[in-house]
């Protein structure tokens, strides 16, 4: 019994030995398998105000042929040394004019590693926008196709394209970018996304990158690779600003009317807003009130004035777009008195006196009053212009034009 016992024992514990070899054995082979297809560094192209270069997105050592590649010598973008200067994620890339084509995300590059009988089929990269703080629980993402662009150069030992060549020793290492064509890129020559196409607002550029191909198979593409952060994706910040300018002023048709300052908009929504202001000539503030935005047209419809510092206080991107200059509003031209002569009544009581009114300037003819405005004669005349039989007494003459221009002189 004890021999048989021991026995047991012993054939039971060289099965779970054998049972773990078997298990840590699979791993092993697994974790193998995995260093046959692999993406070591990724880096997408954005171009801000007219300067286009990479931002690292991942990059991490190889080992091959007994070298050893760091992290920094396979990134992408060197970053002058440190190639995690250059990162995308949490990058805030600055205000932008919307509209004004200043950010575009051009593309993507990423380097991959295969060994035989790994292989590496396809890459990808994933991207979607939306306001800052406000991710959708499932976002949609735009996918696009990362064209092959070269193997190792092994006559030098690097990749033979400029910017982001990087070292390699195998006929493994392969990159992968937007547009290229056969060892040929087009990366600043296209884009994928003007990020300045959007209204006034702050905004996230969210990406991942899917990399296809197979740990066992010279020819499959089954096993998928994600760069994605461990999920959490990679993400960078922008913010895109309205504009404003000037298109047109329509002068007062009528003295103490009103005129128009048209403005044209650029990334701001249809909609009536109230913040729009300006400053007098006394450099007092003030608002112009409800202001309706039609297809990135606003009317301004304001008296004779002088308007400074015409501006859109966003409240959504933070940013104060203004027009140059100050816009002057006129009232058409005052007609001018220019001579005023007068008869006495000839006898006490009578009404034999007259006032003869001469006017120059204005807009059209003319409508004139002896009591000073308060009653005006019911038709325009030409001038000069006489009242008649007039008795004695004071008389306040004023004139007026057809645009309801007061002269404001007297000879």
């Amino acid at each position: 019994m004890i021999f048989l016992l021991n026995k047991y024992n012993f054939y039971f514990r060289m099965k779970r030995k054998i049972g773990c070899l078997l298990i840590v054995l699979c791993i092993l082979s697994n974790i193998n398998a995995q260093d046959n297809f692999f993406p070591y560094a990724s880096a997408v192209w954005i171009e801000n105000n007219g300067n286009g270069q990479f931002y690292n997105i991942y990059s991490i050592s190889t080992t091959t042929s007994g070298r050893t590649y760091t992290a920094q010598e396979n990134a992408i973008e060197q970053g002058g040394g440190n190639w995690q200067s250059a990162l995308f994620q949490d990058r805030d890339f600055g205000s932008h004019a919307a509209n004004s084509h200043s950010l575009i995300f051009r593309g993507a590059e990423v380097k991959t590693y295969k060994k035989n009988p790994g292989n590496v089929c396809s890459a990808k990269v994933f991207y979607v926008v939306y306001p800052q703080g406000q991710r959708p629980v499932s976002p949609t993402f735009t996918e696009h196709n990362i064209a092959w662009f070269d193997n190792c150069d092994l006559s030098q030992y690097k990749f033979p394209d400029l910017p982001g060549d990087g070292p390699c020793n195998e006929s493994g290492y392969q990159k992968w970018q937007s547009w290229a064509s056969g060892g040929v890129g087009h990366l600043t020559e296209n884009s994928l996304l003007d990020l300045t196409q959007t209204r006034e607002g702050k905004y996230t550029l969210e990406l991942y990158y899917q990399v296809n191909g197979s740990y066992t198979d010279p020819n499959g593409c089954l096993e998928i690779v994600y760069i994605n952060n461990g999920g959490n994706n990679y993400k960078a910040n922008f913010t895109v600003c309205p504009v404003i300018s000037l298109a047109s002023v329509v002068q007062p048709s009528s003295c103490g009317g009103n005129g128009q300052i048209i403005l044209t908009t650029a990334g701001i929504e249809n909609g009536i807003y109230n913040q729009f202001y300006y400053t007098d000539a006394s450099d007092v503030i003030h608002s112009f009130g409800n202001v309706q935005l039609i297809n990135n047209s606003a009317t301004l419809t304001v008296p004779a004035g002088v308007y400074k510092d015409i501006r859109y206080v966003s409240s959504v991107s933070g940013c104060s777009p203004s027009i140059a200059g100050d816009v002057t509003l006129q009232d058409p031209p005052l007609p001018q008195i220019t001579g005023i002569t007068q008869s006495n009544v000839q006898c006490f009581g009578d009404s034999s006196g007259w006032i003869e009114v001469s006017v120059s300037g204005g807009s059209g003819q003319y409508f004139f009053s002896k009591d000073g405005g308060i009653n005006y004669t019911s038709e325009s005349h030409t001038s000069p212009y006489k009242f008649e039989n007039l008795p004695a007494g004071n008389y306040n003459i004023q004139v007026k034009d057809t645009k309801g221009c007061v002269a404001n002189n007297c000879p």
